[in-house]
């Protein structure tokens, strides 16, 4: 469990490089997150966005069906990148079998990225304007705050 959880951590890690090499000298910006309402955040902050109870259950039937296909998802990932590593780690690389395999992990990242976006997007539909702008106004006072 603790090398698909360090697996994970690397490839998302590698995925997120090139926005961070864009933005030299601080912490990258990413122009999707400010848009995205995780769904810790709709929790934490049920209470003060009035969150009705019909939001909810919708809430939590999205997270359970997005929870159990990325089980499945990181488990592809998993064997991918160990099947890579395996490829990558020969003393002579076979580049066409490397480059193919590395195509297979592509794929599932970009799976679990799709996944990641189709489940905020319908959080945020779940969530009224007011909602919507509430937790984001909780959101930049929480992050004021840390600073």
């Amino acid at each position: 469990m603790k090398r698909l959880c360090a697996c994970l951590i690397t490839c998302f890690a590698l995925a997120s490089a090139p926005i961070a090499a864009q933005s030299p000298g601080g912490p990258p910006h990413d122009p999707i997150a400010e848009h995205v309402l995780p769904p810790e955040l709709i929790v934490q902050h049920q209470k003060a966005i009035g969150l009705t109870d019909a939001q909810r259950t919708a809430l939590i039937g999205e997270v359970k069906r997005v929870q159990s296909r990325m089980i499945d998802l990181q488990w592809d990932l998993q064997r991918a990148v160990e099947r890579m590593s395996e490829l990558i780690g020969q003393d002579k690389v076979d580049e066409a079998a490397a480059l193919n395999q590395l195509d297979k992990v592509l794929t599932v990242e970009r799976e679990i990225k799709r996944a990641h976006i189709a489940l905020a997007a319908r959080l945020k539909n779940l969530l009224t304007p007011e909602q919507q702008r509430t937790l984001r106004e909780l959101r930049a006072a929480s992050s004021t705050q840390r600073r």
